[in-house]
Protein backbone atom coordinates (compact mmCIF):
# COMPACT_ATOMS: atom_id res chain seq x y z
CA UNK A 1 0.00 0.00 0.00
CA UNK A 2 1.58 3.43 -1.09
CA UNK A 3 1.88 6.23 1.42
CA UNK A 4 2.06 10.08 1.56
CA UNK A 5 5.71 10.11 2.32
CA UNK A 6 7.28 12.76 0.72
CA UNK A 7 11.31 13.86 -0.43
CA UNK A 8 11.25 16.77 2.30
CA UNK A 9 10.14 13.82 4.89
CA UNK A 10 13.10 11.55 4.14
CA UNK A 11 15.45 14.48 4.42
CA UNK A 12 13.97 15.32 7.46
CA UNK A 13 14.01 12.19 9.16
CA UNK A 14 10.57 11.40 9.16
CA UNK A 15 11.19 7.86 8.59
CA UNK A 16 14.25 5.70 6.85
CA UNK A 17 14.72 3.26 4.18
CA UNK A 18 15.48 -0.13 4.88
CA UNK A 19 18.48 0.39 2.78
CA UNK A 20 20.00 2.53 5.11
CA UNK A 21 18.82 1.06 8.57
CA UNK A 22 17.37 -2.02 9.99
CA UNK A 23 13.73 -2.18 10.44
CA UNK A 24 13.39 1.16 8.17
CA UNK A 25 10.79 1.03 5.80
CA UNK A 26 11.26 -0.53 1.91
CA UNK A 27 11.04 1.24 -1.19
CA UNK A 28 7.90 -0.03 -2.55
CA UNK A 29 5.72 1.79 -0.26
CA UNK A 30 6.74 5.18 -1.58
CA UNK A 31 5.41 7.26 -4.61
CA UNK A 32 7.23 6.00 -8.05
CA UNK A 33 7.85 10.01 -8.23
CA UNK A 34 9.45 9.98 -4.57
CA UNK A 35 11.61 7.16 -4.90
CA UNK A 36 12.94 9.03 -8.40
CA UNK A 37 13.39 12.08 -5.66
CA UNK A 38 15.28 10.17 -3.21
CA UNK A 39 17.36 8.63 -5.75
CA UNK A 40 18.28 11.71 -6.97
CA UNK A 41 19.32 13.18 -3.91
CA UNK A 42 21.09 10.38 -3.09
CA UNK A 43 23.23 10.52 -5.96
CA UNK A 44 23.24 14.16 -5.19
CA UNK A 45 25.00 13.57 -1.91
CA UNK A 46 27.24 10.91 -2.78
CA UNK A 47 28.78 12.69 -5.35
CA UNK A 48 29.42 15.45 -2.79
CA UNK A 49 31.55 12.75 -0.37
CA UNK A 50 33.13 11.16 -3.61
CA UNK A 51 34.38 14.27 -4.49
CA UNK A 52 35.54 15.56 -1.11
CA UNK A 53 37.04 12.53 -0.91
CA UNK A 54 39.13 12.51 -4.23
CA UNK A 55 39.90 16.21 -3.28
CA UNK A 56 41.52 15.25 -0.29
CA UNK A 57 43.58 12.91 -1.56
CA UNK A 58 44.62 15.27 -4.33
CA UNK A 59 45.20 17.32 -1.64
CA UNK A 60 47.37 15.55 0.71
CA UNK A 61 49.31 13.91 -2.38
CA UNK A 62 50.02 17.45 -4.03
CA UNK A 63 51.80 18.56 -0.75
CA UNK A 64 54.20 15.38 -0.08
CA UNK A 65 54.45 15.29 -3.94
CA UNK A 66 55.26 19.28 -3.68
CA UNK A 67 57.77 19.60 -0.60
CA UNK A 68 59.56 16.58 -1.80
CA UNK A 69 63.23 16.59 -3.76
CA UNK A 70 63.16 16.13 -7.27
CA UNK A 71 65.13 12.63 -7.15
CA UNK A 72 62.21 10.95 -4.85
CA UNK A 73 58.96 12.28 -6.74
CA UNK A 74 59.14 9.74 -9.27
CA UNK A 75 58.92 6.89 -6.06
CA UNK A 76 56.24 8.58 -4.23
CA UNK A 77 53.91 8.06 -7.34
CA UNK A 78 55.40 4.89 -7.81
CA UNK A 79 53.65 4.04 -4.21
CA UNK A 80 51.34 6.23 -4.45
CA UNK A 81 49.81 3.75 -7.64
CA UNK A 82 50.93 -0.02 -5.69
CA UNK A 83 48.73 1.05 -3.04
CA UNK A 84 45.98 1.76 -5.35
CA UNK A 85 46.66 -1.75 -7.14
CA UNK A 86 45.65 -3.21 -3.72
CA UNK A 87 42.93 -0.76 -2.77
CA UNK A 88 41.06 -0.95 -6.41
CA UNK A 89 42.18 -4.62 -6.97
CA UNK A 90 43.39 -6.29 -4.49
CA UNK A 91 47.09 -6.86 -6.23
CA UNK A 92 49.88 -7.29 -2.95
CA UNK A 93 52.47 -4.91 -4.32
CA UNK A 94 55.39 -3.25 -1.54
CA UNK A 95 52.03 -3.79 0.90
CA UNK A 96 52.14 -4.27 4.74
CA UNK A 97 49.98 -7.39 4.77
CA UNK A 98 46.41 -6.78 7.59
CA UNK A 99 46.62 -7.17 11.37
CA UNK A 100 43.63 -9.01 12.37
CA UNK A 101 41.98 -7.24 15.70
CA UNK A 102 39.57 -8.09 17.66
CA UNK A 103 35.43 -7.91 16.81
CA UNK A 104 35.96 -8.95 12.82
CA UNK A 105 37.94 -5.42 12.55
CA UNK A 106 41.42 -5.15 10.50
CA UNK A 107 44.11 -2.60 10.20
CA UNK A 108 45.09 -2.02 6.70
CA UNK A 109 48.75 -0.86 6.63
CA UNK A 110 49.79 1.24 3.57
CA UNK A 111 53.11 3.16 2.73
CA UNK A 112 52.11 6.06 4.64
CA UNK A 113 48.77 5.90 5.76
CA UNK A 114 46.76 2.93 8.09
CA UNK A 115 43.12 2.45 7.39
CA UNK A 116 40.84 0.60 10.48
CA UNK A 117 38.16 -1.36 8.38
CA UNK A 118 36.25 -4.89 8.32
CA UNK A 119 38.29 -7.47 7.85
CA UNK A 120 36.25 -7.79 4.19
CA UNK A 121 35.90 -4.33 3.24
CA UNK A 122 38.20 -4.27 0.53
CA UNK A 123 36.96 -7.47 -0.48
CA UNK A 124 33.84 -5.62 -1.37
CA UNK A 125 35.93 -2.55 -3.15
CA UNK A 126 37.57 -5.18 -5.25
CA UNK A 127 33.87 -6.82 -5.96
CA UNK A 128 32.74 -3.27 -6.97
CA UNK A 129 35.45 -2.30 -8.97
CA UNK A 130 35.34 -5.61 -10.74
CA UNK A 131 31.21 -5.40 -11.24
CA UNK A 132 31.25 -1.62 -12.36
CA UNK A 133 34.83 -0.98 -14.40
CA UNK A 134 35.95 -4.03 -15.48
CA UNK A 135 32.13 -6.10 -16.52
CA UNK A 136 30.64 -2.56 -16.98
CA UNK A 137 27.39 -4.15 -15.15
CA UNK A 138 25.00 -1.76 -14.62
CA UNK A 139 23.66 -0.87 -11.12
CA UNK A 140 20.82 2.24 -10.57
CA UNK A 141 20.49 1.59 -6.87
CA UNK A 142 24.22 1.62 -5.74
CA UNK A 143 23.82 4.33 -3.72
CA UNK A 144 20.28 3.72 -1.92
CA UNK A 145 22.07 3.17 1.33
CA UNK A 146 22.57 6.71 1.72
CA UNK A 147 20.99 8.76 4.54
CA UNK A 148 19.85 12.62 4.03
CA UNK A 149 23.08 14.72 4.62
CA UNK A 150 21.54 16.09 7.57
CA UNK A 151 21.37 13.19 9.26
CA UNK A 152 24.38 11.28 8.09
CA UNK A 153 28.01 11.05 9.18
CA UNK A 154 30.24 12.29 6.20
CA UNK A 155 33.70 10.50 7.67
CA UNK A 156 31.84 7.25 8.28
CA UNK A 157 30.05 7.50 4.74
CA UNK A 158 33.02 7.74 2.73
CA UNK A 159 34.07 4.70 4.62
CA UNK A 160 31.35 2.58 2.54
CA UNK A 161 33.23 0.28 0.11
CA UNK A 162 31.10 1.64 -3.29
CA UNK A 163 32.05 5.32 -1.96
CA UNK A 164 35.51 4.17 -1.19
CA UNK A 165 35.68 2.63 -4.47
CA UNK A 166 34.60 5.53 -6.42
CA UNK A 167 36.75 7.60 -4.65
CA UNK A 168 40.08 5.35 -5.07
CA UNK A 169 39.04 4.54 -9.30
CA UNK A 170 38.59 8.75 -9.76
CA UNK A 171 41.83 9.66 -7.58
CA UNK A 172 43.68 6.66 -9.48
CA UNK A 173 43.18 8.23 -13.24
CA UNK A 174 43.86 11.95 -11.99
CA UNK A 175 47.10 10.62 -11.18
CA UNK A 176 47.67 8.73 -13.93
CA UNK A 177 46.55 11.58 -15.94
CA UNK A 178 49.17 14.14 -13.63
CA UNK A 179 52.50 11.75 -14.24
CA UNK A 180 52.86 14.21 -17.40
CA UNK A 181 51.92 17.34 -15.27
CA UNK A 182 52.18 19.29 -12.34
CA UNK A 183 49.42 18.18 -10.32
CA UNK A 184 46.97 21.31 -9.38
CA UNK A 185 43.77 22.33 -8.72
CA UNK A 186 40.98 21.52 -5.62
CA UNK A 187 37.56 23.14 -6.61
CA UNK A 188 34.83 20.19 -7.10
CA UNK A 189 31.52 19.96 -8.70
CA UNK A 190 31.31 23.22 -10.70
CA UNK A 191 34.04 25.12 -9.23
CA UNK A 192 36.20 25.53 -11.84
CA UNK A 193 34.31 26.65 -14.36
CA UNK A 194 32.60 28.88 -11.53
CA UNK A 195 36.18 30.62 -10.80
CA UNK A 196 37.16 31.38 -13.84
CA UNK A 197 34.03 32.76 -15.00
CA UNK A 198 34.78 35.06 -11.92
CA UNK A 199 38.48 35.09 -12.95
CA UNK A 200 37.96 36.34 -16.55
CA UNK A 201 34.86 39.11 -15.10
CA UNK A 202 36.41 40.48 -12.20
CA UNK A 203 40.19 40.49 -11.89
CA UNK A 204 40.66 43.72 -13.14
CA UNK A 205 38.62 45.27 -10.55
CA UNK A 206 39.78 47.53 -7.76
CA UNK A 207 38.69 45.41 -5.25
CA UNK A 208 39.13 42.30 -6.78
CA UNK A 209 41.48 40.91 -3.55
CA UNK A 210 38.34 41.73 -1.53
CA UNK A 211 36.16 40.17 -3.84
CA UNK A 212 38.28 36.68 -4.55
CA UNK A 213 38.68 36.70 -0.89
CA UNK A 214 34.71 36.73 0.09
CA UNK A 215 34.43 34.05 -3.28
CA UNK A 216 35.95 31.78 -0.95
CA UNK A 217 33.13 31.69 1.68
CA UNK A 218 30.60 31.92 -1.52
CA UNK A 219 31.77 28.90 -2.90
CA UNK A 220 32.58 26.95 -0.05
CA UNK A 221 28.97 27.26 1.06
CA UNK A 222 27.63 26.09 -2.14
CA UNK A 223 29.96 22.76 -2.02
CA UNK A 224 32.48 23.95 -5.26
CA UNK A 225 35.76 24.11 -2.68
CA UNK A 226 36.71 21.32 -0.99
CA UNK A 227 35.77 20.81 2.80
CA UNK A 228 39.67 19.83 3.32
CA UNK A 229 41.08 23.32 1.89
CA UNK A 230 41.56 25.89 4.33
CA UNK A 231 41.76 29.99 3.75
CA UNK A 232 45.13 29.61 4.10
CA UNK A 233 45.41 27.08 0.52
CA UNK A 234 42.81 29.31 -0.88
CA UNK A 235 45.27 32.60 -0.50
CA UNK A 236 48.28 30.07 -1.93
CA UNK A 237 45.89 29.85 -5.03
CA UNK A 238 45.22 33.51 -5.21
CA UNK A 239 48.76 34.34 -5.10
CA UNK A 240 49.92 32.24 -8.02
CA UNK A 241 47.57 34.05 -10.30
CA UNK A 242 48.25 37.68 -9.00
CA UNK A 243 51.90 38.51 -7.82
CA UNK A 244 50.37 41.82 -6.77
CA UNK A 245 48.89 39.67 -3.43
CA UNK A 246 52.33 37.92 -3.04
CA UNK A 247 52.46 39.84 0.14
CA UNK A 248 48.76 39.08 1.76
CA UNK A 249 48.85 37.32 4.76
CA UNK A 250 45.46 36.57 5.04
CA UNK A 251 41.91 36.97 3.27
CA UNK A 252 40.38 40.33 2.89
CA UNK A 253 39.40 41.16 6.32
CA UNK A 254 35.59 41.32 5.65
CA UNK A 255 36.07 37.57 4.37
CA UNK A 256 37.52 36.20 7.15
CA UNK A 257 34.81 36.83 9.04
CA UNK A 258 32.50 35.05 6.89
CA UNK A 259 30.51 37.96 6.17
CA UNK A 260 30.78 38.15 2.23
CA UNK A 261 29.04 41.47 1.09
CA UNK A 262 26.10 42.20 -1.04
CA UNK A 263 28.50 43.35 -4.24
CA UNK A 264 30.73 40.03 -3.94
CA UNK A 265 27.10 38.11 -3.69
CA UNK A 266 25.88 40.09 -6.80
CA UNK A 267 28.89 39.47 -8.71
CA UNK A 268 28.65 35.53 -8.05
CA UNK A 269 25.29 35.10 -8.53
CA UNK A 270 25.48 36.86 -11.59
CA UNK A 271 28.29 34.14 -13.01
CA UNK A 272 25.89 31.30 -11.62
CA UNK A 273 23.13 32.80 -13.58
CA UNK A 274 24.98 32.90 -16.98
CA UNK A 275 26.39 29.45 -16.23
CA UNK A 276 22.89 28.21 -15.49
CA UNK A 277 23.43 27.15 -11.76
CA UNK A 278 21.53 27.35 -9.14
CA UNK A 279 22.43 28.35 -5.72
CA UNK A 280 20.55 28.67 -2.17
CA UNK A 281 22.17 32.06 -1.14
CA UNK A 282 19.31 35.22 -0.90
Amino acid sequence: MKNNYTLKDWQNGKFQLDTCVNEGIPWDVLDKKVQEEIREEQNRIAESLINNGVEERKFKFIEQYNSAVESIKKKILEDELDELEFGLFGNQIKIVPIRILTEGKAMFEFGNRSVLASTDFFDQVHRYINNTYVRHLRNDCKFDFIQPKLHSNGDSMELHPIVCGEILWRYRIWLIDSQNEKPKGFFINDGHKIFDLCWERHREAKDSFRFFSELYYLMKKDDYISEFIREADYLRHLKTLNNAWSKKKQLSHRATKNRPQGRAKNRYLEVLKILNIETDWF
